[in-house]
C-alpha cells in the first residue's frame, strides 16, 4: 500500500484543492491528507475500508479548509462513482 510520503510526492507537494494550489511545506503549512470519501464509520460500512483508505481517495492539501473543500461528504453520486473506480482498481 502506498504511504503518505508517496502521496505527497505523487501530488508534487501541491495542494490539490483547485482553488488553492499552494506548494505545501514552502508556505509554512503542514501537509495533510484529505479523504475525498470521508474516513468515517458509515463510509467504511457502505464502501469498505479498502475503498476509503485507497490512495485514489486521498489527496494532499495544505489546510483544514482545503481538506473540507475536497471532501465529497453530502455528494452521494460522486462518492458512489469514485468508489466504483476504486473497486475496479482493486479487482485488477
Amino acid at each position: 500500500m502506498i504511504d503518505r510520503q508517496e502521496i505527497f510526492e505523487r501530488d508534487e507537494y501541491i495542494c490539490q484543492n483547485p482553488h488553492c494550489c499552494d506548494y505545501v511545506g514552502l508556505i509554512g503549512k503542514a501537509p495533510q491528507l484529505a479523504h475525498l470519501i470521508p474516513d468515517a464509520k458509515w463510509t467504511k460500512s457502505k464502501y469498505g475500508t479498502k475503498v476509503v483508505n485507497h490512495p485514489k481517495n486521498k489527496k494532499l492539501v495544505c489546510s483544514l479548509e482545503c481538506n473540507n473543500a475536497l471532501q465529497l461528504n453530502g455528494k452521494p453520486a460522486e462518492c458512489d462513482a469514485l468508489a466504483e473506480e476504486i473497486r475496479a482498481l482493486l479487482d485488477q
